[in-house]
């Protein structure tokens, strides 16, 4: 992508790239909780450890640049914490009951890639 750098005051560049950068973790985020499928095989795929650290590192974002942000971006970036948390925190959940399912008929637990 071109980033139109001598148009663009450097702090106007910078927040654009920011917000760039949300959004890829925003986008590794949604593979990893299967929502979206991963494009090198267009497969929806659970990678619950991954998609933690992916949450974990936007949570890190947040809390390092809430004070360089205006209020509309720092809203945005609560926001999308507290939705990705949630999701994962359902999925967790549901893998739990999964693995209890499981082994109340005695069958093996399921993988975190399942």
């Amino acid at each position: 992508m071109d980033i139109p750098g001598k148009s663009l005051p450097k702090e106007k560049k910078n927040m654009l790239l920011f917000m760039m950068l949300v959004q890829q973790y925003e986008k590794i985020a949604r593979m990893n909780l299967g929502e979206v499928p991963n494009p090198v095989h267009n497969q929806k795929e659970e990678d619950l450890k991954s998609a933690r650290f992916s949450i974990d590192t936007l949570d890190m974002l947040r809390d390092y640049t809430k004070s360089n942000l205006n209020q509309e971006t720092r809203d945005y970036i609560d926001s999308l914490y507290s939705e990705l948390n949630a999701s994962l925190l359902e999925k967790e959940k549901q893998r739990e009951r999964a693995e209890e399912k499981a082994s109340e008929n005695g069958k093996d637990k399921p993988s975190d890639s399942e």
